[in-house]
């Protein structure tokens, strides 16, 4: 038992004594009703209140996740960029070696592709589906010597013998067909937006095929035509965001990177005298890594199971080009090959229909 001194114990009883009062003065009186003067209430005076916070349903042009199949075609515009595709250099004669010189070189023009693909989407946000792409390029460019003094070097041929000419075309196609097997998460979805994460396999094919004609001085009809195929496969990821806004309408973006294991195989053949003449002929096959990076911002709208989507693409293909160079007439086994980027860049159209 544990004794407390005198003022100790005065202090409590007073404290409980303080507290007991001030709970009786703060409490209200008690009332009581006998069953025969309760008073009566009644139904209509009743009113209930609802406190629960506001409920903002979603419009009807708003789409959450819902399981289902997911098909989209997309209308593409593209046009290739590429350095690496120069034919002849021109020099006005000014100069020791080459006077203002510039140098031509072939563009591939835009052109329309398409892209497709179909998804299954489950309840719980995975999905999974195959995309494909195909579009298809071609170029064309022609120059004449300076007058005067001036001369056009051919760049493309091998510089043993043939070195100028008086004219020089070139003509080129280009090729990209490729396929991207993938799974979705979707991460996060409401009425003010979504935010979805793939992954998954891309396989691509790219062909290209460059003829270069040289006529005059050195050459007598000269022709060199070199060819390109390519075959990749490796991994692809990425994430899309769709910032929802009134009336179905929203801004839409997205990132994906790539890296592939690309096989080359190159071959070249150079001939003179219309022909009759072979000057070179070389093949080189070897492997080597691509890798893409693409991002796309763009405008959508959708309501209930139809979407419309614009966007602006850019798309680099990092090391997915080849141009192997002659360039010792000496030594004339010296090659310079040098690997070039594929810039993609341009519009899509997207109609998207959920069933």
């Amino acid at each position: 038992m544990v004794f407390l001194p005198g003022k100790a114990l005065q202090l409590i009883v007073v404290s409980v004594i303080c507290a007991s009062s001030l709970m009786v003065v703060a409490s209200p009186p008690a009332v009581t009703w006998s069953d025969d003067l309760a008073p009566v209430v009644p139904a209509s005076a009743l009113t209930v209140v609802d406190e629960s916070p506001a409920v903002n349903l979603p419009s009807i042009c708003t789409r959450l996740v819902e399981p289902g199949w997911q098909t989209h075609v997309d209308l593409l515009h593209y046009k290739p960029r590429i350095r690496g595709l120069d034919y002849a250099a021109l020099d006005y004669g000014n100069a020791l070696a080459i006077g203002t010189g510039a140098v031509q070189r072939m563009d591939y023009a835009d052109d329309v592709g398409i892209r497709a693909g179909l998804m299954y989407r489950t309840k719980t946000g995975w999905g999974v589906g195959v995309q494909g792409t195909s579009i298809d390029f071609s170029g064309f460019d022609s120059v004449q010597r300076p007058q005067g003094a001036g001369q056009l070097f051919a760049t493309r041929v091998h510089p043993d013998s043939n070195q100028e000419a008086d004219s020089a075309t070139a003509q080129g196609a280009l090729e990209f067909r490729y396929v991207d097997l993938m799974a979705t998460r979707t991460i996060s979805s409401n009425r003010f937006g979504s935010f979805d994460t793939f992954g998954g396999f891309r396989w691509v094919d790219i062909n290209q095929s460059l003829a270069f004609d040289y006529d005059g001085r050195d050459f007598l009809q000269g022709h060199l035509q070199q060819d390109q195929s390519t075959h990749a496969f490796g991994l692809r990821m990425g994430a899309s965001s769709v910032w929802k806004w009134a009336n179905g309408f929203g801004l839409n973006g997205s990132v994906a990177g790539s890296l592939l294991h690309g096989r080359f195989d190159t071959h070249a053949t150079e001939t003179n005298l219309f022909g009759n003449q072979l000057m070179a002929e070389m093949s080189d096959d070897y492997d080597d890594l691509i890798s893409v990076l693409e991002v796309s911002l763009g405008a959508s709208w959708e309501c209930r199971w139809f979407a419309v989507t614009a966007a602006y693409e850019l798309g680099g293909w990092f090391n997915a080009n080849n141009r192997g160079l002659f360039v010792d007439d000496q030594h004339e086994g010296v090659i310079a090959p040098f690997s070039n980027d594929i810039l993609l860049q341009g519009y899509s159209i997207r109609l998207t229909s959920w069933f």
